[in-house]
């Protein structure tokens, strides 16, 4: 599950679109969480299109600490992203 989660973020910090898709589930959930509601993409597709906005945009670089990763590569941080 690690090399998964290392493979995932070396392929977005290469700008790789299909890289980080490739690593996740067919119908992968994301869960950004703020100000008490979930903003993060759900489904393949609107997971695509966030990978596409973040290497159109140059933010595909990333800090977080991730503190656990369960065997459904769950991450529980909080990230760091420059903005241009």
């Amino acid at each position: 599950m690690l090399e998964t989660v290392l493979e995932h973020g070396r392929a977005g910090a290469a700008f790789d679109l299909d890289g980080p898709l490739a690593t996740l589930s067919p119908d992968p959930e994301y869960h950004f969480w703020g100000n008490g509601s979930d903003g993060g993409p759900k489904r393949h597709n609107a997971v695509k299109a966030f990978y596409e906005g973040l290497v159109a945009s140059g933010g595909a670089y990333f800090e977080s600490h991730k503190p656990r990763i369960d065997d459904n590569v769950v991450t529980e941080s909080i990230l760091r992203q420059p903005l241009s």
